[in-house]
């Protein structure tokens, strides 16, 4: 077995995760599979996709590894020297074993060590060994670091002496192969030229040719016989065809008349049916235009929901004298509503608008998966940036059609009765309606959440503990966070609720925005998406360090756990790829920048970054600075 010493330990313990990881990569993916299969599985990745994060995550835990991980980086090193063979022709080595028998030797004997080194290195001329990859097998090996050998690998081919070996290499060959070419093309003129002499000597006589020629013309003579009496044959047969031909039509004829008898009275009938089923249409028509104008009444009656209270006992009406008031958001749109009826009908349809708004299409996608994720677990979805509010009633208009409602939060809110009643009423409504209700406070930032959001706190929190799955999960909250001066900080009290999405940081097109396409959500679709069996996966796979954790506190780790979960099952219904940056561009990295600026740089080295987290990054760090 190999061992590596404490001393090397802390030596690779200082390298980078994807430096380690690069090292990992460079073995042939059908010789990495073995190793792979012994790290920890991450859910939500298709068969062979998730190989990089799980190398970046195996070697992020490299100051926590036990002998068990360490003996699978020597493995690692070991298939890694198995693929350059030059190494091994350079130590003399035959087989794995007799190569694992000599690194003992080198590990336990320092004089061996450097003997053999010392050939490897005068060997790499030859070898075509770079002094790159000669550094890279020592110091991903199981020896000690010294500076002797430093001083020993500089003495190695550069990467540019090395493909200069390799060309002069392939020119010689090409070299040899060329002389080999002109030999043959030499031995084939050589032949050419001999049968070129024998054709210059006269094959038959003058006498033998005329008698071959009066021979071939004997055999014209019998062929133009032949062919004179296959013509007769032709004709005879032509003729034949000819009466057959003329009976064909006849019969044609007397069959078309049939069939067009037949064919007539078929699409009499075809006319009459159709002339019932018109009647019918229209009236079925006409029944659906008047239901549908008597609820277009009923909706200019009620333009807001609002709860029951001890003046109206049976019936959802307008609050008088409200603080806040509660308006309707509507789309200029005139085309029918998009009825929801599936995930994948969802997900396409909000894509969709968030795209004719003006993102691009890559990151409409992106942002509408983990609104998606966020909304099936039950939290608030919140917006910041300058077209916050945009994209907030486009993804409620998507989802909830026309019945999305949207409350300004003012300056200096000092309770929050009226959101409280304002929600008890909307959650009474959801138990008699088909579709979701979608409601946007805008500026929450405005007021301290902690002095008015207490119901929707209180709401959220009960979703991510699953009390009431059968009602409120069809109450879709949204809300936006304000710019400006006068605005407080957000922190645990709004980060710990759902994800903060920074719009100024997603790609945005140059074309002009069109008008949102009204999308109605059924119920029974969202409540069956949201209790359909999600993977169990282990809180380490996000490879969130434990600062970040810890700081969270448990509600956060709650929405991140949840919203993981829809994550996944929406991914495979797309057949997506996950990659570790997909929920910290909402969940993780708005919370660490808000609660510990100093340590974000540290965080990102722990992900693999998009384009959304690096705009992020420059614009928060930013102002920071």
């Amino acid at each position: 077995m190999i061992n590596y010493s404490q001393e090397k330990r802390k030596f690779l313990a200082e390298r980078s995760a994807e430096e380690l990881r690069e090292f990992a990569l460079e073995i042939p993916p059908q010789k990495l599979q073995d190793i792979i299969g012994k790290l920890t599985v991450l859910k939500g990745f298709r068969p062979g996709k998730g190989v990089p994060i799980r190398l970046r995550a195996f070697f992020s835990r490299i100051s926590h590894w036990t002998e068990r991980e360490w003996s699978i980086m020597a493995q690692l090193w070991l298939l890694w020297t198995a693929n350059h063979s030059s190494i091994w022709d350079a130590l003399g080595v035959e087989n794995p074993e007799h190569f694992k028998i000599l690194v003992r030797e080198m590990l336990g004997n320092g004089t061996t060590r450097d003997e053999l080194m010392s050939r490897v290195v005068k060997s790499s001329w030859d070898k075509g060994l770079s002094e790159a990859v000669l550094r890279r097998w020592h110091d991903f090996g199981p020896f000690v670091p010294s500076e002797d050998m430093d001083r020993l690998l500089l003495m190695a081919p550069s990467e540019n002496q090395v493909k200069l070996i390799h060309r002069v290499i392939s020119i010689e060959k090409k070299a040899i192969v060329l002389d080999s070419q002109v030999q043959k093309q030499n031995t084939v003129l050589e032949t050419m030229n001999r049968n070129l002499e024998h054709l210059r000597e006269p094959s038959a006589t003058v006498s033998e040719l005329h008698e071959k020629i009066q021979l071939l013309d004997d055999i014209s003579q019998t062929s133009s016989n032949n062919l004179r009496a296959v013509h007769a044959t032709i004709e005879n047969l032509c003729s034949q065809v000819a009466a057959q031909k003329s009976d064909y039509e006849t019969m044609l004829d007397i069959v078309s008349t049939s069939d067009t008898l037949r064919l007539d009275g078929e699409l009499e009938s075809l006319r009459s049916n159709l002339s019932v089923w018109k009647g019918q249409s229209e009236e079925i028509l006409d029944d659906l235009k008047n239901r549908l104008l008597e609820l277009e009444n009923n909706d200019a009656q009620n333009e807001r929901i609002v709860p029951v209270n001890s003046s109206t006992p049976n019936r959802v009406g307008m609050l008088a004298d409200l603080k806040l008031p509660l308006k309707t958001v509507r789309t200029e749109w005139d085309g029918d509503l998009e009825i929801i009826d599936n995930l994948k009908l969802m997900t396409e349809h909000m894509s969709k608008n968030l795209s004719r708004m003006g993102l691009k299409t890559k990151d409409a996608k992106k942002i509408t998966v983990e609104t998606l994720a966020a909304l099936a677990s039950g939290q608030m979805v919140t917006f910041e940036g300058t077209l916050a509010t945009v994209i907030a009633e486009y993804s409620a208009l998507s989802l909830a059609g026309e019945s999305v409602y949207k409350m300004r939060i003012p300056i200096g809110l000092s309770d929050g009765d009226q959101i409280e009643q304002e929600v008890a009423g909307m959650l009474q409504v959801l138990e008699s309606r088909k579709f979701p209700v979608a409601v946007i406070f805008e500026g929450i930032n405005r007021s301290a959440f902690e002095v008015f959001g207490s119901t929707i706190r209180e709401l959220v929190v009960n979703r991510l503990l699953k009390a009431n799955v059968n009602r409120d999960f069809s109450l879709l909250i949204f809300s936006t966070l304000s710019d400006g001066d006068t605005n407080l900080p957000y922190g645990r009290e709004i980060w710990g609720l759902g994800p903060i999405f920074c719009v100024d940081s997603l790609g945005w097109k140059e074309s002009p925005a069109s008008e949102a396409i009204p999308g109605m959500l059924l119920n029974d679709s969202w409540k069956r998406f949201i209790e359909s069996p999600s993977n169990q996966f282990d809180w380490e796979e996000l490879g969130i360090p434990d600062w970040v954790s810890n700081k969270g506190g448990v509600i956060w780790r709650k929405s991140l756990t949840a919203a993981v979960k829809a994550y996944s099952k929406i991914i495979e219904e797309h057949n997506l790829v996950r990659i570790s940056s997909d929920l910290s561009f909402g969940w993780v990295f708005p919370f660490a920048l808000t609660s510990d600026p100093g340590k974000v740089n540290e965080l990102a080295n722990e992900f693999e970054m998009d384009d959304r987290i690096n705009t992020l990054l420059k614009i928060r760090l930013g102002e920071l600075e």
